[in-house]
């Protein structure tokens, strides 16, 4: 075994070795390994990771050790169809071209035009699908030995693992802090998030604002339209709430159909404006048939944190009690 062969297995060695756990973990590796990419092959005009995302269908550039290619240039230049990136995405199959002159894509001619002269480009892939290419640049035509096929391909390897691990975690955690329905923030996060703000309002005396949304007749709205539509209804409600809110608000589904508002550097009035935002994006929801469709209404509890409430739990206390005596004014009316 020859001394470059030597290195090449102690660089992979190495690589197996990076824990990736978090997303910036995952960039410093994407780095890493079209480093060693460059060096170890070597491949004259260096690597680069292109990461494809098939929800957008676009490629993003994540990862490159070419002179003076960057993520701006890239998405200008590179085609979704039709290119070599998008055959390799779609077939899951390296693609390995000795001489662009005789490459099936040259009519792509963005390399050509850059000075490539070979390359290799190896897919990233999972159980499913395709997540992206690593490629390797050469200036000159070249002859690829089966052992830098091989090297290339580990490589990949080890990138579509760390991306499958990255999302898996990435799953994870989104699940922990986020309810799955409606993908605001879940009553756990309520009271994680509820501390820290009511922490800051004792310290600081800035205004904060809590208010508490219950979904009038929700029900009637499961047993007359069944639950499927009774979950779209909830998904709709969370999203007026989120479209009338700021950076500095946070949205959270406290159970069933009950949501909490969390308003920071917010008095009454300031809320109140929000508040009618989210009544006006209500009004364009209707549920049923044309002749018969039902508007949504919430009953809304709105209280700003004040000096006797001694924990967020007491600001959230009034906050319900509030929404209930809206609620009960409403049905006795």
């Amino acid at each position: 075994m020859s001394n470059h062969e030597i290195d090449r297995l102690q660089a992979l060695a190495e690589t197996e070795l990076i824990r990736v756990g978090q997303v910036q973990q995952f960039d410093s590796m994407l780095s890493h390994i079209v480093e060693l990419a460059t060096d170890l092959m070597p491949a004259s005009m260096g690597a680069s990771v292109i990461l494809w995302d098939p929800a957008s269908e676009k490629f993003s550039l994540s990862a490159t050790t070419v002179p003076g290619l960057s993520a701006d240039t890239f998405t200008k230049r590179t085609r979704n169809e039709g290119g070599v990136t998008r055959w390799i995405v779609e077939q899951k199959e390296p693609f390995i071209v000795e001489d662009v002159s005789r490459d099936p894509f040259r009519k792509n001619r963005k390399m050509q035009d850059h000075g490539v002269r070979a390359y290799i480009g190896q897919p990233l892939c999972d159980d499913q699908s395709a997540r992206g290419v690593l490629f390797l640049f050469d200036d000159h035509i070249k002859s690829y030995s089966s052992e830098d096929i091989a090297f290339s391909s580990l490589l990949a390897n080890r990138i579509s693992a760390a991306i499958k691990n990255v999302q898996t975690l990435d799953t994870i955690h989104n699940r922990a802090m986020y309810d799955q329905l409606t993908q605001v923030y879940n009553r756990h996060m309520l009271f994680e998030i509820g501390a820290i703000e009511f922490a800051r309002y004792k310290r600081y005396g800035h205004p904060l604002s809590l208010t508490f949304l219950d979904l009038d007749d929700f029900k009637l709205i499961n047993d007359q339209f069944g639950h499927v539509i009774g979950d779209e209804v909830l998904r709709n409600v969370a999203g007026c709430i989120l479209s009338a809110t700021r950076e500095t608000d946070s949205v959270f589904r406290f159970g069933g159909d009950e949501f909490i508002l969390l308003s920071p550097e917010t008095n009454q009035a300031s809320a109140r404006k929000i508040l009618e935002r989210i009544q006006k994006c209500l009004g364009t929801i209707r549920i049923g048939e044309a002749d018969e469709a039902q508007n949504i209404t919430l009953s809304l509890g709105s209280i700003e944190a004040s000096d006797e409430m001694r924990s967020f739990d007491d600001l959230l206390t009034a906050a319900n009690t509030s929404m209930h005596h809206s609620k009960r004014s409403e049905n006795s009316a």
